[in-house]
C-alpha cells in the first residue's frame, strides 16, 4: 500500500544541467549671461566658482531625493500585485528562518545552472518612491552574486520577483516578506490576517504556492507550536486553488539525516520534524477518501540547505553554495505545484 513517504525514501541523486552560456557647444552668440544658472546665492558668494558649481549640485540632490522616501516599519509599505494571473511563491516564516537566503540560492541556480530563464524584480511591487525597493531593484544582479551574507540579506528582502522563460512566457512570481508581519515569537497572539500587507497577498486572485519554512530544533517547543497555530490560521485563509511546500530548512541543523552532499533521508528527517512541530502535517490532511489511501497529506515537503556561512579575515559572514541539488528539488516542486 502506497503512503505520504513512498516518494521520500531517499533523496535521489540529480544530475545538473549544462549551464548555457555630452557636452554643450558653446557659440559665439551666447553671452555669458546666458550661460549661467540663475541660483540665489548667500551674501558673498555670488561669483565664487566653487560655491557655484557645488549649489547646483546640491539642489539637483535635493530635488531627487524629495521624491522618494524610506520605509522603516514594513507594515508601513503599500504593496501592488499587478500581475493577477501569474501563481505567486510566498515564502512564509518568521524572522531569521531563511526566507531571503532561499530566494538568494534559488534564484542563484536559475541564473547560473539553468538555461531559458529570467529573473528580476517587479518594480510596481511596490511605490515608485520608495527609495529603499528602488535601491534593492537597481541592485539586484550585483547582490544577488555578493558573496558577504550582509549584502544578500539588506538588499533582498520584502521584494517580489518574476521567473519567466526568455520567450516571455511567465512561469511565477516569488515573495520575500518580512517575517514579523507572518509570525513573530514575541507576539505569537498577533494574527497575520491583522496586517494589510497580509490580506493584499491572500486576496489577490493568483494562486498561491506558500512555501512554509521549517527549521529543526527551532527556539523552544512553546514557540513551535505557537508557529503550527500560525499555520493552522493560515489554512483557513487559503482558496482551495492554493498549494502547501514545507521546506525543511537548514538540514544540516540535524545533520544525522544527511547522506552525503545534497542527498538526504527525507523519510526520517520528515518523521523528526513532525515530532518537533507536533500538530503541523494534520493541518493538511487528505480529506478526498480514494486520493488519500495513496496519499494522506495534501502537501509536499523538500529538505534544503541554501549554503555554509563562515566568518573571513574582516570579521565578515561568507556565504558559500552547498549542493545544487537543493535548489533542483525546490524548483521542481514548485512548477510541479503551480502546475507548469
Amino acid at each position: 500500500m502506497a503512503n505520504f513517504f513512498d516518494d521520500y525514501n531517499e533523496q535521489p541523486i540529480v544530475q545538473q544541467e549544462e549551464t548555457k552560456e555630452t557636452n554643450i557647444p558653446e557659440t559665439e552668440n551666447e553671452t555669458e549671461s546666458e550661460l549661467k544658472p540663475e541660483m540665489n546665492y548667500p551674501e558673498g558668494k555670488e561669483d565664487v566658482g566653487e560655491y557655484n558649481t557645488q549649489g547646483i549640485a546640491n539642489s539637483i540632490e535635493e530635488t531627487e531625493q524629495s521624491q522618494y522616501t524610506t520605509f522603516n516599519n514594513p507594515n508601513d509599505v503599500e504593496v501592488t500585485i499587478s500581475d493577477k494571473k501569474t501563481p505567486i511563491v510566498v515564502l512564509f516564516g518568521p524572522p531569521a528562518c531563511g526566507k531571503t537566503m532561499t530566494l538568494v540560492r534559488l534564484s542563484r541556480y536559475l541564473k547560473n545552472c539553468l538555461s531559458g530563464y529570467q529573473i528580476k524584480p517587479v518594480r510596481s511591487f511596490r511605490p515608485d518612491y520608495d527609495r529603499n525597493y528602488k535601491e534593492m531593484c537597481d541592485d539586484f544582479s550585483q547582490k544577488l552574486s555578493a558573496s558577504v551574507a550582509a549584502e544578500a540579506n539588506s538588499r533582498m528582502n520584502f521584494m517580489l520577483v518574476s521567473v519567466s522563460r526568455n520567450a516571455g512566457e511567465p512561469i511565477c512570481q516569488i515573495l520575500e516578506g518580512p517575517g514579523e508581519l507572518y509570525f513573530d515569537p514575541k507576539k505569537p497572539n498577533t494574527r497575520a490576517d491583522a496586517t494589510v500587507y497580509f490580506n493584499k497577498i491572500t486576496s489577490s486572485p493568483n494562486r498561491k504556492v506558500y512555501v512554509i519554512i521549517l527549521e529543526p530544533n527551532w527556539r523552544n517547543e512553546q514557540d513551535r507550536r505557537n508557529y503550527v497555530e500560525r499555520i493552522r490560521q493560515l489554512k483557513k485563509n487559503m482558496s482551495p486553488r492554493d498549494r502547501i511546500i514545507l521546506l525543511g530548512n537548514k538540514v544540516d541543523k540535524a545533520d544525522e539525516f544527511i547522506k552525503s552532499s545534497g542527498v538526504v533521508n527525507v523519510r526520517g528527517f520528515i518523521n523528526h520534524m513532525s515530532d518537533q512541530y507536533a500538530g503541523l502535517f494534520g493541518i493538511f490532511k487528505e480529506t478526498r477518501p480514494i486520493i488519500s489511501f495513496f496519499k494522506p497529506y495534501d502537501c509536499d515537503f523538500v529538505s534544503f540547505k541554501s549554503g555554509t556561512f563562515c566568518e573571513d579575515g574582516s570579521k565578515n559572514m561568507r556565504f558559500t553554495e552547498d549542493s545544487d541539488k537543493y535548489p533542483k528539488n525546490l524548483w521542481k516542486t514548485i512548477l510541479k505545484r503551480v502546475g507548469r
